[in-house]
């Protein structure tokens, strides 16, 4: 007999209180959210992690129950507009304080109104990572696929769970099936792209300076004079 066999993995452990903790919970009382914020920062406070515990937002935990009773279709639709709309968040904290502007670019037809478009720029912006970048558009795929295809497509078909057998923000790094990858990976994003929110400062808007106070006038006494002998002996130098 394989050692393995018999005991439950992280994976299948996760899968399994995944399918019976609401019940459990529904009849103690409890919101699910409140007690996955409550035992993981417990966890991060005991191993000196208070740090990691202060960004667990319950709003992921209520978002997680959501995406747990979706569709396969429905999840990666929903999951990649929530990772979509925590990245245009963390670009308005790190953009200046321009809200007009800011909205002309992210959103209809702007210039970062893609999902993609988004991802590249926090990338080129070093707001992310080159990993979180490439999962971030494998999501942006997977979603792209759920939203084209007509056809009854799910986590188990041919293409989508190649797309999520590549993703790699998994923290478990153990097997499990391309949706609760998938969703494990979503969240492991969310943490991400918060935490990075969080630590970001808001760049300062350049102060409009004086022409007077830039005036190559100010600063040299003769310059027209200079100018005129410098472009008289560059001609000579070049006749």
């Amino acid at each position: 007999m394989n050692k393995n066999e018999g005991n439950i993995t992280t994976g299948s452990f996760l899968n399994f209180f995944d399918d019976i903790v609401e019940e459990l919970l529904k009849y103690k009382g409890i919101d699910q959210s409140d007690m996955y914020k409550e035992v993981l920062t417990n966890i991060f406070e005991n191993h000196d992690l208070e740090h990691i515990a202060e960004l667990i937002s319950e709003d992921i935990f209520k978002f997680r129950a959501i995406l747990l009773k979706e569709t396969d279709r429905g999840s990666a639709l929903m999951a990649a507009s929530y990772l979509e709309d925590l990245l245009e968040k963390l670009l308005r904290k790190f953009f200046v304080d321009d809200n007009l502007l800011s909205n002309n670019l992210l959103n209809g037809y702007g210039g970062l109104s893609s999902f993609k478009s988004k991802i590249d720029l926090a990338y080129l912006l070093g707001l992310i990572s080159r990993r979180v970048k490439r999962d971030l558009n494998l999501i942006r795929k997977i979603r792209n696929e759920f939203a084209h295809s007509a056809e009854n497509i799910n986590f188990n078909s041919s293409s989508i769970n190649n797309r999520c057998n590549e993703l790699n923000y998994n923290i478990f790094n153990d097997d499990i099936s391309g949706r609760n990858k998938f969703i494990r990976v979503v969240f492991g994003l969310a943490g991400v792209l918060s935490s990075t929110k969080i630590k970001k400062e808001r760049r300062e808007e350049k102060p409009n300076k004086n022409l007077e106070e830039i005036s190559l006038k100010k600063d040299i006494e003769n310059f027209d004079e200079e100018l005129s002998e410098e472009i008289e002996k560059y001609i000579k130098n070049k006749i």
